[in-house]
């Protein structure tokens, strides 16, 4: 029995026996891309850029080191959980009314809730880039929406950390204060005993020297730890960022989606390969079923 040899030319002759079908598939397919490219919603993109601070450059207990702001420890991790974090997105929602922005009906306040998260998970993206800072990229149809929409997790980031921060700092002051009260007070306690025994007249030369000892020894403990707390308090009162911000976002300049013209190519040399191939399939068949009848 006669083989049917499959090549490039089998291919060729498949498609010119029904060449003008061919070309008026292929147009067909053409005209849907063209379609749905043009079909599918303009959107912009916007870029936010920074990097975070390191935990020890905020520590009020490295204040008088040379504390590196960009140490070797990956502190991104954090900052990017918190933006795609349930309590960013409600942010977003309630500011920006997102609900009505993506279209969502709230007759379902659950289903809407989901529906409005999965569109804010496609939208925003966080991410570190290849320099190792953190990337916030937002998708909308509005130019200065997604810019604002960028920003604002930028804000909110953060306003977050810094409140982190200070709670944690006020702890750290709130310890040396408690310190430095204990050891005024202990010198007050120490001085009313020394007063009481030179007004009794009932002491030695011994003790005596012991109370002088011990006060002269916490007054060195009440300088030393009267400086740190000074320090703490200027550390305190400081708007320390947690972030250095490299760009802003900006509106964009040119759209971001659909890639029209990559759609339509694709598409074309898709629909090229594949109604070669199904025409080849059937030329395959009808060949097959002559050679049977042989």
């Amino acid at each position: 029995m006669p083989q049917i040899e499959i090549n490039i030319f089998y291919f060729y002759n498949a498609v010119k026996k029904h060449f003008k079908l061919f070309v008026i598939l292929n147009l067909l397919v053409i005209a849907i891309a063209l379609a749905f490219a043009f079909l599918l919603p303009i959107q912009y993109s916007s870029k936010v850029y920074y990097y975070p601070l390191s935990e020890e450059a905020t520590d009020p207990r490295n204040y008088d080191d040379k504390v590196d702001l960009y140490d070797e420890t990956d502190h991104s991790s954090r900052f990017i959980v918190f933006g795609q974090s349930r309590t960013m997105k409600d942010i977003l929602i309630k500011k920006f009314n997102l609900y009505k922005r993506y279209d969502i009906d709230t007759t379902n306040m659950g289903m809407a809730n989901f529906l409005t998260l999965m569109k804010i998970d496609d939208y925003v993206t966080i991410k570190k880039d290849e320099n190792g800072a953190i990337c916030i990229t937002v998708y909308d149809r509005d130019k200065d929406t997604c810019a604002m929409i960028a920003n604002e997790i930028l804000s909110e980031t953060n306003k977050t950390f810094k409140r982190i921060t200070y709670e944690r700092n006020m702890t750290i002051y709130n310890v040396h204060k408690r310190n430095f009260d204990n050891i005024a007070i202990y010198i007050t306690e120490l001085n009313d005993t020394l007063a009481n025994m030179k007004k009794s007249g009932k002491f030695s030369a011994l003790q005596l020297a012991g109370i002088e000892g011990q006060i002269k020894s916490q007054m060195e403990s009440y300088s030393t730890a009267k400086v740190k707390f000074q320090n703490l308090q200027v550390f305190i009162n400081y708007n320390m960022e947690t972030i250095q911000v490299i760009e802003w976002a900006q509106p964009a300049l040119m759209k971001s989606k659909p890639k029209r013209t990559y759609i339509l190519v694709i598409s074309t040399i898709l629909g090229f390969i594949l109604l070669s191939c199904g025409f080849a399939l059937v030329q395959f068949i009808k060949d097959k079923e002559i050679i049977q009848k042989l």
